[in-house]
């Protein structure tokens, strides 16, 4: 984990936003809940997800948040966004490690410098879990996604 990217967003939260355990009905099998952060560049709008499954995929919320039965939202009135030709980006070594709670940034081993923070394009298939796990990703207080469309200007 580093250190939180987005305060402002925190702050406009009525809750307290943290991790949570959810256990299934028989009691035995519980998954983690991830607060979920949703960017659209291209509008600079964003969607905060509260209790996002470990086990869920990055589409499964897509869908939710772009349901083509639910309005649209009203930065998009047109929907040009939905969950089929959107393209899913998160931001590597964008902040510190948090270290016995001391941030310490990524080092390259090779040349002892800061390793620069990288666009990458996430399969929105992957689970929650799996995209907190991919290499080079810190997350910076809970997961931030970015979403333009696939194709578009913002995507370059």
């Amino acid at each position: 984990l580093g250190s939180t990217l987005y305060p402002e967003v925190l702050a406009n939260q009525l809750v307290d936003v943290k991790l949570d355990v959810a256990t299934d009905a028989t009691g035995r099998k519980t998954t983690t809940l991830w607060p979920l952060l949703l960017i659209y560049e291209e509008f600079r709008q964003t969607d905060f997800l509260r209790q996002c499954p470990e086990s869920s995929n990055v589409f499964y919320h897509l869908n939710t948040v772009l349901d083509k039965d639910a309005p649209p939202p009203p930065w998009d009135p047109q929907r040009t966004y939905s969950p089929f030709n959107v393209a899913v980006y998160l931001i590597t070594y964008q902040t510190p490690l948090l270290v016995h709670g001391t941030p310490q940034w990524v080092v390259d081993q090779h040349t002892g410098k800061r390793v620069n923070p990288e666009w990458i394009r996430v399969d929105p298939w992957l689970t929650i879990g799996e995209t907190l796990r991919l290499e080079g990703h810190i997350v910076a207080g809970f997961p931030v996604l970015h979403i333009v469309r696939d194709g578009s200007k913002f995507e370059e």
